[in-house]
């Protein structure tokens, strides 16, 4: 809801609710949910963090990060 209305203070604490969740101990499913969730609501201050995504040992979660990079490319 907050990113569909642009409200920045609970856009912020989305994102850093996503990148928190991306964390080693979390489900797979989870995480990738979280970068996707970045691409749609991110800024250039999430750039850093989604590039160390496309590190990921598992191929999906590197397209994502990499489809979220290109949205916010976008914006």
């Amino acid at each position: 809801m907050c990113g569909k209305s642009k409200d920045a203070d609970g856009i912020e604490a989305v994102a850093v609710l996503a990148r928190d969740v991306v964390l080693p101990d979390n489900n797979s499913v989870l995480k990738m949910s979280a970068v996707a969730t970045l691409g749609d609501i991110g800024n250039q201050d999430d750039i850093e963090f989604l590039e160390s995504q496309l590190n990921s040992s598992d191929e999906n979660m590197r397209k994502i990060a990499q489809m979220s990079l290109d949205k916010i490319a976008n914006h």
